[in-house]
């Protein structure tokens, strides 16, 4: 008889660990599957943002340049959008490059400081 029971309390224990395991992988699972929900809602909330902010975030962040450029530039692909999403992709050193062409093709002054557009629209 007690070698019924000892059986029965290694299979309650068993089927008990068993349970256990299942809960676990089916929350790791759940969490992977949470995070690439999260990662596929983060790409779709970007894919959506209009192109103009990220024309934006592009062009600011070449600060090489001084403020009347980026301003021209901003205000020249805002209304050629085909340019625009082209300048987006292209890696920093091609837009640069644009922008230097850019600056020569509309005879910007590139070597003006950011501080003298502002001192020049408070005049």
């Amino acid at each position: 008889m007690k070698n019924v029971k000892t059986k029965v309390r290694i299979d309650k224990s068993s089927r008990a660990n068993k349970r256990r395991l299942v809960r676990n992988e089916d929350s790791e699972e759940m969490t992977s599957f949470l995070e690439k929900v999260g990662e596929i809602a983060s790409a779709i909330k970007e894919g959506n943002q209009h192109y103009s902010a990220k024309l934006a975030e592009s062009i600011y962040s070449l600060r090489e340049f001084p403020q009347h450029v980026l301003d021209h530039v901003l205000d020249h692909l805002y209304d050629n959008e085909k340019q625009a999403r082209l300048f987006i992709v292209k890696p920093l050193e091609s837009q640069v490059t644009w922008m230097k062409d850019h600056v020569l093709k509309y005879h910007l002054d590139n070597n003006r400081n950011v501080g003298d557009d502002i001192d020049e629209d408070s005049s």
